[in-house]
């Protein structure tokens, strides 16, 4: 195994933070078996207006619905890994969401 390869591996067995190189992985539609971003908005019961604190965000796969459901509001990320930020930062500009920090 390559020495990359390794370096993920054991960050799974360190700090116990998901490695940003596999945050592709966290955007498999399969998740929505145990959650999905709609039934996410509908628990949480979104106003448009509200401001909302999304805290380890990963790659972004709730943001967009979030973002979507308070038009006149904000959604702001908070994450421990850049790398994360940036990923999902990039998602919500791909679909012209703009109401997000």
């Amino acid at each position: 195994m390559g020495k990359r390869f390794l370096d993920i591996l054991n960050r799974f067995a360190g700090k116990g933070v998901f490695p940003h190189q596999l945050a592709f992985t966290l955007l498999i539609p399969f998740r929505n078996i145990f959650l999905s971003p709609r039934e996410l908005i509908s628990r949480l019961g979104l106003k448009e207006g509200y401001e909302v604190l999304e805290v380890g965000p990963g790659p972004g796969y709730f943001s967009a619905v979030v973002a979507r459901a308070i038009p006149k509001g904000r959604l702001v990320l908070t994450d421990i890994q850049q790398e994360m930020l940036d990923y999902a930062k990039k998602r919500l500009n791909k679909r012209k969401i703009y109401n997000v920090e």
